[in-house]
C-alpha cells in the first residue's frame, strides 16, 4: 500500500532546508516508550516525546515496493552499567515498534502529520559493553517477518497441553502413528 503524505508534509520536502526528525514508539512491560531523534522534550499526537539525541540510534529504513521480509535496529547508546538489568527486564520479544518520519517547524513544533514510516515487533536485545557503558540494540522485524517464520508447534498431546492444560483431545495422538487401520 502507497504511503501518504499530507500537504504541510509535501510543502515541507520542496523547501532547501528541512528539520527532519524521527519519532519511536517501543511497548514495554511498564507502558509505552516514545523516543525522539532530538533533544529535549516534544509534544506530538497527545504524547510527550523524550530526546533520545545522540545516544538514540536508527538503522536505515528498509522500503521496497515489493513484498519482502524486513528488518531494522535500535540501538541505546551509553546505557550506564547500572542500568543494563532494568532495560533488558522491560522487552517482551514480539512487542510492536512504530516509527514516523516527520519535519520541525521553525517553532520546533510537529509539522503535521508525520507519517508512519515502519512497524514491527521487536526481538531480544543485544549487548555491546565496552567497561563503563553498554549499548542496547534490538532489531525490529517487519509484519512480512514474522508471516515467514516457521512454527515450532505440533498437533500432540504435549503441545495441546502448552495452550490448554487438562485437555485431553490429542491424548491418542501418538499411538495413531503405528496404528494400523483396515478398511472392509
Amino acid at each position: 500500500m502507497p504511503k501518504s503524505i499530507t500537504t504541510e508534509m509535501t510543502d515541507e520536502l520542496v523547501k532547501s532546508v528541512k528539520a527532519p526528525i524521527m519519532l519511536m514508539q517501543g511497548e514495554f512491560d511498564d507502558g509505552p516508550l516514545r523516543l525522539w531523534t532530538g533533544t529535549g522534550i516534544l509534544d506530538w499526537n497527545g504524547y510527550t516525546w523524550l530526546g533520545g539525541g545522540d545516544l538514540l540510534h536508527v538503522s536505515d529504513l528498509p522500503d521496497s515496493a515489493t513484498l519482502e521480509a524486513h528488518k531494522m535496529t535500535l540501538q541505546l547508546r551509553g546505557v550506564v552499567l547500572e542500568n543494563i538489568a532494568l532495560a533488558l527486564d522491560q522487552v517482551t520479544q514480539g512487542s510492536p515498534v512504530y516509527i514516523w518520519l516527520g519535519f520541525l517547524d521553525n517553532n520546533n513544533t510537529v509539522i503535521p502529520d508525520p507519517f508512519l514510516a515502519f512497524t514491527g515487533a521487536m526481538d531480544v536485545p543485544e549487548i555491546a559493553e565496552d567497561g563503563a557503558t553498554v549499548d542496547i540494540g534490538i532489531t525490529v522485524e517487519g509484519r512480512v517477518s514474522r508471516l515467514l517464520r516457521k512454527k515450532e508447534r505440533r498437533r500432540t498431546h504435549e503441545d495441546q497441553q502448552i495452550d490448554y492444560p487438562g485437555d485431553l483431545g490429542l491424548e491418542y495422538v501418538a499411538g495413531l502413528q503405528d496404528m494400523q487401520v483396515i478398511w472392509k
